[in-house]
């Protein structure tokens, strides 16, 4: 049986695959008092991809999912978990698509 999960925004809208500085710190739940842009300088130091086309830098969220999971070793695993967990509770109303 396969299961499908789709990464969700915090809305419960799905994640797009090329994100922009905002819509990272959404996924994510990046909060704070800086602009986004800010934020996520200091995690691209710390190994989150990031791609620039044109004057824009954007995210693809499979590096985005990378750089979590990452960061939640790092911190025992806390981070994903409660991704997952806000994440699962939006997903829990889907449908499920088992083959």
């Amino acid at each position: 049986m396969n299961i499908t999960i789709t990464p969700t925004m915090p809305d419960g809208n799905p994640a797009p695959y090329v994100m922009n500085a905002e819509d990272v710190c959404k996924f994510l739940r990046l909060g704070g008092e800086s602009d986004e842009a800010d934020r996520l300088r200091t995690h691209r130091e710390k190994g989150l991809k990031a791609t620039k086309y044109t004057k824009e830098v954007l995210y693809l969220l499979p590096d985005v999912i990378a750089y979590a999971q990452s960061r939640s070793d790092d911190a025992g695993g806390e981070w994903v978990r409660s991704l997952s967990a806000s994440t699962n509770s939006r997903t829990s109303r889907r449908p499920v698509h088992a083959d």
